[in-house]
């Protein structure tokens, strides 16, 4: 008897496996019980699974030069109570140091002048799904 089932590796991904049950190895009440086993298993994961996954929505990405850069942005940013984070420059763009400013799309414009106002060397300001 074959049975198909759902497993999540460390990163959240979904990947099928195939577990096969030999009746001349197992009794039927170990065989049972196993199934039993993997189907708890198998539930218990798609229910982490579904808890973990993240929502993308647009987002304003600010790319820099230099880390120096960036960093200054989150500082400025903070002083000035403008909501965001530095995160790791998504791969659908790239950038000089690697870095990024991520904000929520609503605050563009108000970002738009804070960057024309301090003097921060900003690469480029992206919109993208993060």
């Amino acid at each position: 008897m074959e049975k198909n089932f759902t497993h999540f590796d460390h990163e959240g991904n979904a990947f099928m496996a195939v577990q096969s049950f030999k009746p001349w190895v197992t009794s039927s009440y170990q065989e049972k019980g196993l199934l039993q086993e993997c189907l708890r298993v198998e539930s218990s994961a798609k229910e982490m699974s579904f808890h973990h996954m993240r929502r993308t929505e647009l987002n304003l990405i600010v790319t820099f030069h230099t880390t120096t850069q960036a960093i200054a942005m989150e500082k400025y940013c903070k002083v000035m109570n403008i909501p965001g984070r530095l995160i790791p420059v998504p791969v659908k763009i790239t950038s000089g140091c690697g870095m990024a400013w991520m904000a929520n799309l609503r605050y563009k414009e108000e970002i738009k002048a804070f960057v024309e106002r301090f003097p921060l060397e900003v690469e480029a300001l992206h919109e993208i799904e993060v």
